[in-house]
């Protein structure tokens, strides 16, 4: 258990909670690109039972964009209920 609890911890550094981090304080910024993408994302997140969509692609492309994007309709309560309280990493 301790091991688990260790792998958990050191894990942490790989990923960001965007909606803990940026979302209750308003510090995410507007998203004015990737709207198709993020629409795709949250269609994705929607239609599946156990989705973890995982974006792949070259550095700089907008990846974190899209994260970000998803985040703060989140926040802004801008998708369907299924997906408001999620976590988003």
């Amino acid at each position: 258990m301790e091991q688990l609890e260790k792998k958990q911890q050191g894990d942490n550094h790989l990923c960001i909670d965007f909606l803990d981090k940026y979302g209750p304080y308003g510090k995410l910024d507007p998203v004015t690109r990737r709207q198709q993408e993020i629409k795709r994302v949250v269609q994705f997140l929607y239609k599946c039972k156990r989705c973890n969509p995982c974006l792949v692609g070259d550095p700089d492309v907008g990846k974190t964009v899209i994260v970000e994007g998803l985040a703060a309709k989140i926040v802004g309560q801008a998708v369907p209920p299924k997906l408001l309280g999620n976590k988003v990493l």
